[in-house]
């Protein structure tokens, strides 16, 4: 028998259905609210014009896509940002990366499918594949 309960303890983050997420013991984030959010950010230095507009906005797009963006603005070995960045900025720079991304998949759809198209007509063509297409004509 073991002495220890093989269980995790009904806190961690086992339970919580995100053991995928983390490595090791370390807490879970508390929930903040999109006001606390707001405030979050307001902390450590962004500019907010119009809270409740910012509070809208990370709404729809969550707060850790948005501030993956901000991790190249922290002041060196601070959790906080250079002066004078605005959340409008950030956005903006959301916004630009999202119509950038869309572009180039809308782009790369087309050599996606002329690579699978040739790699299939090659794939096919040789020998050994003769004798399937043969049977199936």
């Amino acid at each position: 028998m073991h002495d220890k309960d093989p269980r995790p303890p009904p806190n961690s983050a086992y339970h919580a259905g995100a053991e995928f997420l983390i490595q090791g013991d370390y807490p879970l984030k508390l929930h903040k609210s999109y006001t606390d959010q707001v405030a979050l950010l307001k902390s450590r230095g962004l500019i907010i014009h119009d809270e409740f507009q910012a509070a809208k906005v990370l709404e729809t797009v969550n707060y850790y896509r948005l501030s993956g963006y901000l991790h190249e603005f922290k002041k060196n070995g601070e959790d906080c940002y250079i002066d004078g960045l605005s959340f409008e900025k950030v956005l903006a720079l959301y916004h630009f990366d999202a119509k950038l991304t869309r572009v180039l998949m809308y782009a790369l759809e087309d050599v996606e499918e002329s690579l699978k198209t040739r790699f299939s007509y090659v794939n096919i063509s040789r020998e050994k594949h003769q004798c399937y297409a043969k049977e199936h004509q």
